[in-house]
């Protein structure tokens, strides 16, 4: 899927040692998708204190559950989040991610779109090759195989992992 970004060298898979505190975490079902695609536990898995920041951006993704996102990840806690080497996730490879779409984080599936108050954005954050050349959603969308559909179907994921009691 980003296997341009991949081959430019410059992706969302990767980050700046300053932003490695703040790298979304994974859920307990990610987990396990992972560690099922790689048949052995822990790999490619790191622990990460959550720091405020992290928890401050959490908040304004979900909106919705702050209450429940509380119980979830504490200032001065831990929680797991992809592992890096030299700034990159581990899964990373030549061609993009080199594990299967559905082991994937869904973080990493649905990004760089987010659902808020029932309307598609799309992140403007990291450098995507994608992003960059294609004008509109709809594009972009097309330009990364994905749909409004399909988007929307990975944030209803996402919720219920994070969020399960809501």
């Amino acid at each position: 899927m980003c296997a341009a970004c991949a081959r430019r060298g410059q992706c969302c898979c990767e980050v700046l040692p300053e932003d490695i505190p703040h790298c979304f975490p994974l859920s307990q079902a990610d987990v396990e998708r992972i560690e099922a695609a790689t048949g052995i536990p822990g790999k490619g898995i790191a622990r990460q204190e959550t720091v405020p920041a992290l928890v401050q951006s959490l908040e304004r993704l979900f909106p919705e559950c702050k209450d429940l996102l509380q119980e979830k990840v504490q200032i001065g806690g831990q929680h797991l989040r992809l592992a890096l080497e030299d700034g990159a996730c581990v899964f990373l490879g030549s061609e993009g991610c080199t594990l299967p779409r559905d082991a994937r984080p869904v973080y990493c599936r649905i990004y760089p779109f987010w659902v808020q108050k029932g309307s598609i954005m799309v992140f403007d954050t990291a450098p995507c090759v994608q992003r960059a050349g294609a004008a509109g959603l709809d594009k972009l969308l097309s330009a990364l195989d994905m749909d409004r559909k399909t988007v929307r179907r990975l944030f209803a994921t996402l919720l219920q992992e994070w969020f399960p009691e809501r």
